[in-house]
């Protein structure tokens, strides 16, 4: 005679618990899941035409992939789809410092009026994204001579960076005028006039220290060539573009420190803004002055 065994019913405890834990633990671990795969689809390389063209197939990009994974969480690949973006966004920053930074430095001093609080915004907003494309350095893999081969290893990343661009991008990310002015704000009054001048010597010395922002120059000249050797930019026509953007921006720098030196020796009496009568004119009749002088 045949004996059957019943089975036990399944426990309440198991099919609600259970249950609960697929509506609110699953849901939240498939949050994290699809969160962790939306970053990695940002971080790490895509296939598409682009990375074959780089590394050659689709089997070459799934091991990239695979390795990215094994060298550790938030390690940016150079040919990912954010870093790509992220050096675009900066490269055109770059070309708008290298035109604005100048005219900053030499014709704009308070927040007194609209066009200063502008400026002053455009500023900060200019030294947030350089110090997060400095912390950004630290977590991009690094392309070697080849272009196909990638230094993907944290401490070779921060090697690599600390041995080469590191202090020059540190001193062009620093806002020593911001700093200046917290430290050591201006004054008003008699009483305290020797303090002032103190303190304008101080300031005169940041707004020195403030063309290490032009160092960023550098940081323009590796994403420009970055790109022109990954686009294949190398023709006659963007070599004479290069050189028209080059003269245009000796003829503005030139420009902009015409201005920038008497300033910061307090205007002599024989300098041509005196002479001119400009020092109570816009930044712009300044700048035209200055830029065909």
């Amino acid at each position: 005679m045949e004996q059957f065994t019943e089975k036990p019913p399944p426990s309440r405890r198991h099919t609600n618990l259970g249950g609960e834990s697929s509506l609110r633990g699953g849901g939240g671990g498939c949050c994290c899941s699809c969160l962790g795969d939306v970053i990695r689809a940002g971080i790490h390389p895509r296939v598409n035409r682009f990375t074959i063209r780089i590394f050659g197939n689709r089997n070459a990009i799934q091991k990239e992939q695979l390795r990215c994974l094994e060298e550790g969480p938030f390690i940016i690949h150079p040919y990912s789809y954010f870093r790509l973006t992220w050096d675009m966004v900066m490269m055109l920053l770059l070309a708008a410092n290298m035109v604005w930074l100048p005219i900053a430095i030499s014709f704009f001093d308070s927040t007194s009026s609209e066009d200063d609080v502008m400026a002053s915004m455009f500023s900060h907003f200019n030294d947030a994204m350089f110090i997060s494309d400095l912390l950004l350095n630290f977590r991009t893999g690094v392309v070697t001579s080849t272009s196909t081969t990638v230094e993907m290893g944290q401490r070779s990343i921060a090697r690599r960076y600390l041995r080469s661009w590191f202090t020059t991008d540190l001193l062009s990310s620093i806002p020593f005028d911001v700093i200046a002015e917290r430290l050591f704000p201006q004054t008003e009054g008699p009483a305290i006039y020797m303090k002032a001048s103190k303190t304008l010597k101080i300031l005169r010395i940041a707004k020195l220290l403030t063309l290490l922002k032009l160092l960023r120059l550098s940081r323009l000249l590796r994403y420009a060539s970055q790109w022109e050797e990954l686009l294949n930019l190398a023709s006659v026509a963007f070599r004479v573009l290069n050189v028209i953007f080059t003269m245009m921006m000796v003829a503005h720098w030139c420009g902009c420190f015409m201005f920038f030196f008497p300033k910061i020796l307090g205007f002599p009496s024989n300098s041509w803004m005196i002479n001119e009568n400009l020092l109570e004119s816009g930044w712009w009749e300044q700048y035209s002055w200055s830029l065909f002088r």
